[in-house]
Formats: C-alpha cells, structure tokens, sequence
C-alpha cells in the first residue's frame, strides 16, 4: 500500500477501512468504469457515466483521486439551483445559507465556479435591513439569536471571489451591508467587561455545538470572535472606504485582537480557548475551526501560528471539531469530524505562505498528505461526501452530498497540490504533492482563469507549464494569456452605520465576593462568593480577581498561600508574594484550573491564607448542575392562583422554551402569568445534600417550586422585584436522589423583557 494508517490504507485504485472492534471491514476498488464499494452487509457500485463530463478534469496517475474530485464537483453542482446553492442532498428545500455558502467559496468554490458564487452572494444580502442575512436559523430556534452570529463571513467570501474574478466590486458593494451588521454586534453583543463579541459561530451554537449551561448572551466564543478579526482587516484594506469608518474599522480590530489574546489565547496549550462563559469561566477546549480561522489570519504572528499548527493534531479518522471531545454530555458536534475543516486549514495554510516549517506540518493534523488521504477515505467508502463523520468509527453521518464538505476535496486541488495564489495582474504557483503521489505529473485540464479555459500541469521537479509552455517562476500573468486583469473599485463607499466603540472596556475591581481584614491588611477575592464549575468534565480555568490594600502608613510585604479546593484542581499561582506601598492596592488575577477530566471533588473551600493564619479568605467550591436548556412554558394570560398539583400533570405537552430567554421570543408581546416547569434528575450521590436553585433576574415577581413545594418568592403584585436574581435553597428532604424531580417557576410578566 502507498498508504497505510493503524486503521486504513491505500493503493492507487483500492482502499480498504480494516475491521475493529466496533467496525466492518469496508472496501473501495475501481473496476473499469465503476467504483465498487462493499463491506459484510453492503455492496453499491458508482458508474463513471455518472460524474460530471465536462468541465475541469484532474489526471494524478493515481484513479482515486482523479474519482475523489469528479465526485466533488458532481456533489456541489448538484446543489446548484437559479439563484442559489443548497447546502446538501438533505437540504435541497432550504434557501442558500450563509455560513455554507460563505465557507465553501473560501475554500474552492470561488476558483472553480466564481461565477457561481458571484450570482448568489448579492443574494444574501438582506436589502430591507441594509444588512447580510443573519443566518439561516432565524426564527427556528430563539436561543440562537444570541449564537448565530458570524454572518461576517460574507466579507471573506466576497473578498476571495473578487481576487479569482479580478474584480472587487461585489466587496464594495457588500461593504455598506457590512458595516450595518458590525453596527449591531457592537450594539447588541459587545461585551463591555472583554471587549468581545457574544454568541457562539452557527457551526457551534446554542442549540447543538455547546453543552447546556455555555450558551445564551455569556458566551463569548473564539470562532466568532477570530472571524470578524478577519473580516475587518478586509474591509479596512478596501479601496473607496471612508478615512474615519477605516480608523474606526482599525480601532475596532485592535481591541479585538487584545481581547482574544488576553481572554482566549491559552499559552501552555498554545491555541486559543473555545469559549469564555460569564466573567471568569474559560473552556480551554481546542475548537479546530476557530483557530483555522486565526491561522489564515496573516496578522497573527508567526510563533502562534506554528503553535496552533502542533496543537492541531492527527487523529484516526481526520481533525475533530473538538479536542477533546465531551465524553459524557455528548452534543451535536462533540465526536464529529467535519470534513470541511479539511479545506479550511488548507486555505489557511496557504495564506501564510512560507511561515510554517515542515517538520511541524509532518506531524500536524493539517498536513497535505494526511489531509488528502482521510478525504479519499471517506469519499471512496461513501460514494460521496458526507456532511460529517462519526469520530469513533469514521462513517459518514447525516446529509449526503454536503457542499462545504465537497470543497475540501476542490481545496486540497487549489491550495494543496497546485498553491494558487491569485492577484491583480497574476496567478502564483507554490505546488506540492501528497506523499502518495511523489514523482507524479499532474494535471489539471478544461480549467477557467479569468475567462480563458487552459491546461495546467507540473512535472515531479515542480515546474509548472500553461498549455505546455513553461511559467518562469512558475508565474502566470494574465496579459500574455489574454485574461481579464484585476480592476479596483474607485468610488466612494458610503457608510452610514455607526462603528464607534463608545465605551472603554470595564476593568473596575469587583464589588462582590469574599473580604478578609487584619491590622494593615484589606484583601478580597471575587466577584463571586462561590466559584462554580460546570461540571467534572470541563477543561478549562476559572479566573478570580484577586485585590491586596496595604491600609498600614508604611510599605508592607505579605506572603500568602493557596490551597487547592479539590483533587485534579490546580491553582496558580500557588503563592503570592505582595509588596505593596502604604495605602495602595494592588490587583492579581487567580486561576483555578482543570487539564483534563474528570475532575472529583465534591464540596470544596478555596483557601488563601498567611503562613500563621491570622488573615484567610475561604471561598466554597461547588459543582454546577445546569438548567440553561429547554423547558416546559404555559402562559395564563391572567393574575390568579392555581393549584400546582392539578395544573402540573401534563408539563410534558406545555411548549418548549429555551433559557434564558425572553418570553417574547416565543409569545410575542405578553402580559400575564407564565409558568415555567423542568424535570431533571439528581444524581443519587448527592443524597442528603442541600441544593441551591439559582435562577438569574427575571420579571416582576415569582414563585418557586421544587417538587411541589414552595422553596422561595420575590416581589408581588403590589412590590415589583423586576431585574432582582434569585437565589433558593432547597432543603434536602425535598429532594429525590436518583430519581426524577420537578422544578417550577411562576412569573408575572409586565408585558416587555419577561
């Protein structure tokens, strides 16, 4: 075999996936015309006649991949319709999507059918609200209108077609409706406390890409947030752009980029986090998408991109969206592999030219040969390419024929094996060849640029020829091939949305948490008075502020320990050493950290304390059991009592809700009573302990209660406690360890932000 793998391997007509475990041997062979693919259970067979016939045709000398990119251009063109592109077989009834569409225009699309892209990009522009389309999920489900929001891939797309066509104009056009949805992140998402944007990318969302409890308006992911880095570098570079709105586009990006360094970069992970989750909780996951998206940033520096490139690992059955993935709270996108992220990381690379060095790529799950190969896996054994991969056994899943997931296959050809760069007035080549297809000529034939169809082709020393003449340099300028040269937009672009970052970022110590004081000393931990971990399978770091006033009249020194609260928590630092000038304050930020899971502890104390223990805060350490998840709703649409246990016998038929969330996500404009209701189980192993509900501010008043009793109430009628968080201790008789218990909520909604 030329290629070969602990669980697959290949020759240039025949792959076989070998048996394990929890797998079936499967194999695929070409036979003449036909690709015969079979396993114990299975044996379909895909006819030659069945690929497209005209149009770009690539010869490798290896029938594998020459079948692999005709089924990735039959797969894409199949979702071509007037005016759009659907994002799979399965999705055939769907408008054109943004996030689809946007990430395979940057990945092949644009260079095999700008044309393509070029009709339905204008389309996904929302004309009546001056903006692009916010996402395809609008209206479906209510908590994603905090999640979808990297809709800014337009600007990447748009960007990347205007280079292939030499023509930036759709950008210019675009740039208004750009700088529209800017102004609504800046005003409904910017995080004043990180200086970040909240919500989650649409590959990632509140629905299925986060656990419960990371979703909703605290979350602050990477993905989103290195996107829209992306994008304002493109439009602050764009030609007729207003000299204010590009001072502002630069101010913008560079409290971003300090923000997602201080907030999201993880040194000794060398990456950034997934998400931060409120002020202090930072999942340090390593989300592949996100961080491909800072690689093909050409502003992120060199040394982060080699770490990010080594942190991106190798996996059987290719990258996984998320490494690791969640073991116990399996959610939508945790064990997948996406092929995709194949042809992102591809494109990435290759706007970075030069600055990783081979002996990281060899080992990186980013590498050409590693990358080409898992996509022949799975597009030979599948027929197709499928929307993603189950990350345990490599099968395909879900949609058939899945447009990002075919482009990756286009990418490995464009960015891979042949490294096209376009520009202007030319088209650079760096090409390079998987190992399997070392000493091969290849040749891509039927190939448009800029309007004329060529041939293009490199012999195994590299060089690249045009019709088979020769390009020194391996350089084609589009004036001695009679092709379309690059046009510029000269017009003024007009701006009419506000950009302006009004506000400094809020770096005030915090007011709440634990106060210890002494004779010269006032020390406090917070903001909260309880740190909460999500759950014993997270792996990240909870930060604290931590604040030291020497109140003595001359300067102090003060050495203090802290004590780790359980076992597989690590603190750091693990002791401060303050000198501090009469009267001042000094401030440090703690950080209770978790590698990997499990972490086991149940109730624990943060200690920080003075060798002779005469000043000590204590902090309590609890584990989070989370309700940001779907619930059961009933609104009354009237003031009056109602017995619990006759009204709660059929919770399971109520409509569903996410929280949080405003009701009127769901019930449009409201006013009356509203009952909210979830069965959860406790775990048994907490038999005996008391529990805390905490359930955040809500309206004007409620009622509270657990299995049937009534464990807490804020405001009334007549004493409104509107925007007061809540906060009830259920006593432990109340509870059924192991079994199902009810919780419910009654508000009074006054009619708005309920």
């Amino acid at each position: 075999m030329d290629y070969k793998t602990e669980v697959f391997g290949f020759c240039p007509d025949k792959l076989i996936q070998f048996a394990e475990p929890h797998t079936l041997e499967r194999t695929a062979r070409i036979e003449g015309d036909s690709l015969v693919m079979e396993s114990e259970t299975d044996r379909r067979i895909l006819r030659k006649e069945e690929l497209p016939k005209d149009g770009p045709q690539l010869e490798t000398g290896y029938p594998l991949m020459d079948w692999a990119f005709l089924m990735a251009r039959r797969d894409l063109e199949s979702n071509f319709h007037e005016g759009g592109i659907s994002a799979g077989e399965h999705f055939r009834h769907t408008p054109s999507w943004v996030r689809d569409t946007c990430i395979t225009a940057i990945t092949g699309l644009a260079t095999f059918y700008p044309e393509k892209i070029a009709e339905v990009l204008p389309r996904l522009l929302d004309e009546k609200l001056g903006e692009i389309q916010f996402e395809q999920y609008r209206g479906y489900y209510e908590d994603r209108y905090y999640t979808m929001t990297d809709q800014i891939l337009w600007v990447l797309a748009a960007e990347k077609t205007g280079k292939v066509l030499g023509d930036n104009s759709l950008l210019a056009h675009g740039a208004p409706y750009a700088a529209k949805t800017l102004s609504r992140m800046i005003e409904e998402r910017m995080d004043s406390k990180s200086f970040l944007f909240a919500g989650g990318s649409s590959l990632f969302d509140g629905h299925s890409g986060f656990p419960d409890g990371m979703t909703g308006p605290e979350l602050r992911s990477s993905s989103v947030n290195l996107i829209y880095l992306r994008a304002l570098k493109i439009l602050e570079e764009l030609e007729g752009l207003p000299e204010e709105t590009r001072k502002e586009y630069e101010n913008l990006r560079g409290k971003l980029a300090d923000a997602l360094d201080r907030e999201l970069w993880v040194e000794e992970r060398g990456h950034y986090a997934q998400l931060r989750h409120g002020e202090n909780y930072r999942e340090e996951r390593l989300e592949t998408l996100g961080n491909l998206f800072a690689l093909g940033n050409p502003d992120l520096p060199a040394d982060k991109a080699q770490q990010i490139c080594k942190a991106i690992r190798q996996h059987p059955y290719g990258v996984p969206a998320l490494t690791p993935w969640y073991e116990e709270r399996v959610v939508y996108h945790s064990e997948a592999v996406w092929p995709f992220m194949a042809g992102v990381g591809l494109w990435a690379l290759r706007e970075r030219h030069d600055e990783i060095p081979a002996e990281i790529l060899e080992d990186s799950g980013l590498d050409l040969t590693y990358t080409t190969a898992q996509l022949l896996r799975t597009s030979m054994l599948e027929g197709t390419f499928m929307e993603l991969l189950h990350g345990r056994t490599g099968q395909g899943r879900f949609s058939p024929a899945q447009v990002w997931s075919a482009a990756a296959m286009l990418s490995v050809v464009e960015n891979g094996i042949f490294g096209m760069q376009f520009h202007d007035d030319h088209l650079s080549f760096r090409p390079e060849l998987p190992g399997f297809l070392k000493g091969q000529t290849v040749t891509l034939r039927d190939f448009v640029i800029r309007g004329v169809s060529v041939t293009l082709a490199f012999d195994p020393d590299l060089n690249v020829s045009v019709n088979g003449t020769p390009l020194p340099g391996n350089i084609l300028h589009f004036a001695d091939w009679g092709m379309t040269l690059g046009k510029r937009n000269t017009n003024p672009i007009k701006i009419s949305a506000d950009l302006k970052v009004n506000a400094e970022r809020d770096t005030s110590p915090p007011t709440t948490g634990v106060t210890a004081t002494s004779k010269d000393w006032k020390l406090r931990v917070g903001p909260d008075e309880m740190v909460i971990f999500p759950s014993e399978e997270q792996i990240g770091s909870y930060a604290l502020a931590f604040t030291a006033t020497n109140e003595a009249d001359q300067n102090r020194e003060l050495v203090l320990r802290l004590e780790s609260p359980g076992e597989g928590i690590m603190v750091q630092p693990e002791q401060l050493n303050l000198s501090v000038k009469a009267g001042e304050t000094v401030t440090q930020t703690i950080r209770l950290g978790f590698g990997k899971p499990p972490v086991h502890f149940g109730g624990g104390v943060f200690r920080i304390h003075d060798a002779s223990n005469t000043i000590q805060l204590e902090l309590p350490v609890r584990r989070f059991f989370t309700l940001d998840c779907s619930w059961r709703i009933k609104p009354m649409f009237k003031i009056s009592s109602v017995n619990y246990g006759r009204e709660f016998r059929n919770v399971e038929h109520w409509d569903v809700q996410r929280v949080p969330m405003h009701a009127e996500f769901r019930l449009g404009p409201y006013e009356g009573i509203l009952w909210y209701a979830k069965k959860i189980v406790v775990p048994a192993t907490w038999a005996g302990e008391e529990l805390v509900f905490y359930c955040g501010a809500m309206s004007d008043w409620d009622k509270t209660y657990f299995n049937g009793t009534l464990i807490g109430q804020t405001g009334s009628s007549e004493a409104s406690a509107q925007g007061k968080e809540r906060c009830y201790t259920i006593p432990a008789e109340l509870i059924k360890p192991g079994q199902t218990n009810t919780i419910a909520v009654q508000v009074y909604c006054p009619g708005k932000n309920s």
